[in-house]
């Protein structure tokens, strides 16, 4: 197996075969099954922790998202709730009456009419104590 651990002129932990190949060793020691299993498993401990970290994140958002439809949905909901007396009054606007009645209602009649003489007015002089109406004229 051919490992790369020192840079060619590097000195700092390399042994004397650094010199004769060049910065590359060649070792011909097999490695013990236990390291080489420890070698695995802190491999499989790094991706364990990676494919957690992403899983974690992966559900973080999901839930995230299932949060934000949720509060969007309850807004909606407080919306409509909110706004129901709006609409019913504005539905009740349409059953209300037109200007032209309101108009017939406040002058009791036309509004050109309104000052003109209505059957059952005053209209001046005397008044019969015992009727509480005006006297007749010509009728004396």
């Amino acid at each position: 197996m051919t490992t790369n651990e020192n840079a060619p002129g590097d000195r700092a932990g390399g042994g004397g075969d650094d010199a004769l190949g060049g910065g590359y060793v060649e070792t011909s020691i097999r490695r013990h099954p236990f390291i080489v299993a420890a070698e695995l498993l802190a491999e499989s401990a790094e991706r364990e922790r990676v494919i957690f970290e992403y899983a974690w994140s992966a559900g973080y958002a999901a839930g995230f998202d299932a949060g934000t439809e949720v509060g969007y949905d309850c807004a909606e909901a407080e919306m409509a709730q909110a706004w129901a007396p709006v609409a019913e009054s504005v539905r009740n606007l349409a059953r209300s009456p037109s200007y032209a009645e309101l108009e017939r209602r406040r002058w009791d009649g036309r509004r050109e009419d309104f000052g003109k003489p209505r059957p059952g007015d005053y209209m001046g002089g005397p008044v019969d104590w015992g009727r509480g109406r005006p006297a007749r004229r010509g009728a004396a």
